[in-house]
């Protein structure tokens, strides 16, 4: 592996389709790439801006700074507050107040500490605030606490890419006829476009500026457009060295098959990126404070993978399969070879499950994602599976793969359990209609999603329309859009004026997890929570928690591009999530229909938002 071309701190990069190596366990694998995550569609073909030539920068108008105040939350399964769904423990990243009671304007002063200090009614918290709640009035599971609006000096520059007016984020985007990124997004038919989510991302801004408390400083977007493919190591290098010349504060995004070396290269030149580009916590740890992200790691999503096949496969015959329900389970992992480390993950799994639980895999099976190749891939992989009396593949990799592996498995007439792994879009309902539903009616597993809601009730997509009162242009990947726009503004928000990569990371770190477990969001956290055994501390990544689900191949519903369809995830025990350690080791619900949800209608007693009046 090439090593950074300039030494220093390093600091990380890549988007969540970035390394689908074994157990990578992500939740949302590449929303800037694939475009999924999202359920409207419809015929708004409203534009914005160019992409950007290959390799090229484009500017975006800076978001209109509004009156200032809060950031939001991610609606497919991101918290970027770490907050339950009744808003934010506004405590965690106190301010403080100076001599006769005075705001100390140096640190964000949240209206929580305000009540505690009998202040909050000395404080014109202004109608963008709900003060009985203490969060910012918008509708959002995750809507941030309110802060005591700002004034005075903000400290001018405090960090490359900030200064006192603006704070530059460089946005990384694939090239729009990226072969590879076609091959998986054309199957289901997404086809946002650079300027569709350029568009989207400014207006997406326009609302989190409408709220968020800035401190003086607006959000500027710099477009860059990837000069290679997605797998290109050179090429993902080369465009972290141009991208660190654009002296950016944060890169939102990476190359999807890539992002280790980009990673590797923004770190070297102290640019902070909201993304990983590798799967443990020395990788990251080693180049802190440069690498934050939203999605789990490799070795988080490995980790809960371990404890699935040790309290839900273990001992018990493949009874979800199609002909071996009495024999018991022959494990094998299918797993997409994307680099050297690939293989060591597969093996790093399959001896953590023994050391464990006893269970011994009787396979680990690369494939490589090679549109040419893929279906020759898949019959010589499905024959050496059946050759071997696998009852039982776990799956870990693309979307598109199993498309030919199943079509294969019926081919040759056999028909195992197949357990998705929080890998790659597999546990999406527009891909899993795409697979033989023959076989898929034997599917089940684990994901990083939460349970479903109508789009009308919550989401990115209803809080467009109720700010806006228009469609997005990027339909199809605005939930994901929003969730690292929401991350940014909730964490500059609570960083305060003195913003730094470090004080950034910092405050992250200082906010507690949540406590709650809701059912169509997610519990997220950073810093050492102790949520995760120690070796996986401090936390650099995001979502801790999972839900279980099944496939229903006559459910019929709406997919997440708005589809109307028959075949249907179903979410066990409506959605009910498990941190690391919480499964119980009794067999789950899977294939049981009473109690599942496949997409709740109304949000759940206690999940539900506040009707605000648009602003």
């Amino acid at each position: 592996m090439n090593e950074p071309t300039t030494p220093g701190p390093a600091g990380g990069g890549s988007s969540a389709l970035r390394r689908w190596g074994p157990m990578i366990g992500i939740a949302v694998v590449a929303a800037v790439v694939l475009g999924l995550l999202l359920w409207p569609s419809g015929d708004d073909t409203d534009d914005a801006g160019g992409s950007g030539g290959s390799g090229g920068a484009t500017t975006a108008p800076a978001a209109s700074t509004g009156p200032s105040a809060t950031d939001g939350d991610d609606t497919t399964a991101t918290d970027p507050g770490g907050g339950d769904t009744g808003g934010t423990d506004a405590t965690a990243a106190p301010g403080s107040t100076g001599a006769g009671g005075e705001v100390d304007q140096s640190a964000p002063f949240f209206h929580a500490e305000a009540v505690e200090a009998g202040m909050a009614d000395t404080i014109d918290w202004t109608d963008r605030c709900d003060t009985s709640t203490g969060t910012y009035a918008y509708p959002s599971p995750y809507a941030m606490p309110c802060v005591a609006p700002f004034e005075g000096d903000n400290g001018g520059v405090t960090a490359k890419g900030v200064t006192g007016g603006t704070i530059r984020v460089v946005v990384y985007q694939a090239q729009d006829d990226d072969a590879i990124i076609q091959f998986i997004a054309g199957a289901v038919q997404a086809d946002d476009t650079n300027a569709d989510q350029q568009d989207t991302i400014a207006r997406i801004a326009e609302m989190f500026e409408a709220y968020a408390e800035m401190y003086g400083r607006t959000v500027e977007f710099v477009y860059y457009t990837a000069t290679g493919l997605a797998n290109d190591s050179v090429a993902a290098r080369a465009d972290a060295a141009a991208i660190a010349e654009l002296e950016p504060f944060a890169v939102w995004g990476s190359p999807a098959f890539a992002g280790r070396p980009f990673a590797e290269e923004l770190a070297a030149r102290e640019v902070m990126c909201l993304c990983t580009g590798g799967g443990d916590v020395e990788f990251v740890t080693e180049r802190a404070p440069y690498l934050v992200t939203l999605v789990p790691s490799t070795a988080q999503g490995r980790a809960h993978l371990v404890e699935f096949i040790g309290k839900r496969l273990a001992g018990q015959n493949a009874v979800h399969s199609g002909e071996f329900t009495e024999v018991p389970r022959r494990i094998a992992l299918v797993y997409i070879e994307t680099d050297d480390l690939s293989a060591d993950g597969a093996r790093e799994l399959a001896d953590a499950v023994s050391a464990e639980y006893g269970v011994e895999l009787v396979d680990l099976v690369p494939y490589t994602i090679d549109p040419a190749t893929l279906q020759e891939q898949a019959a010589t992989i499905i024959a050496r599976l059946a050759s071997n009396d696998v009852t039982t593949v776990i799956f870990s990799g693309d979307p598109v793969a199993p498309i030919s592996l199943t079509q294969e498995a019926t081919a040759q007439d056999w028909f195992p359990e197949w357990v998705v792994a929080g890998t790659g879009y597999t546990e999406t309902t527009a891909f899993a209609r795409l697979y033989d539903q023959q076989q898929w009616a034997h599917a089940f597993g684990s994901a990083w999603y939460s349970a479903p809601v109508e789009l009308e009730k919550a989401g990115a997509y209803r809080r467009y329309l109720w700010f806006h009162g228009e469609e997005p242009t990027a339909r199809e990947t605005i939930n994901d859009l929003e969730g690292t726009i929401s991350f940014l503004y909730y964490w500059i928000q609570a960083t305060g004026p003195n913003l730094s990569p470090q004080t950034f990371v910092d405050t992250m770190f200082s906010f507690p997890a949540n406590d709650a477990s809701p059912l169509t969001s997610v519990r997220l956290s950073w810093g050492a929570k102790g949520i995760w055994a120690p070796e996986f501390e401090p936390d650099f990544y995001g979502v801790d928690d999972q839900a279980e689900i099944w496939w229903d191949p006559t459910a019929v519903g709406v997919d997440e591009i708005g589809r109307d369809g028959t075949g249907m995830w179903r979410y066990v025990a409506g959605g009910r999530r498990y941190l690391p350690g919480e499964r119980p080791a009794e067999p789950a619900a899977f294939f049981v229909e009473d109690g599942s949800v496949t997409r709740y209608t109304e949000l759940p007693p206690g999940e539900e938002l506040p009707d605000y009046p648009r602003p």
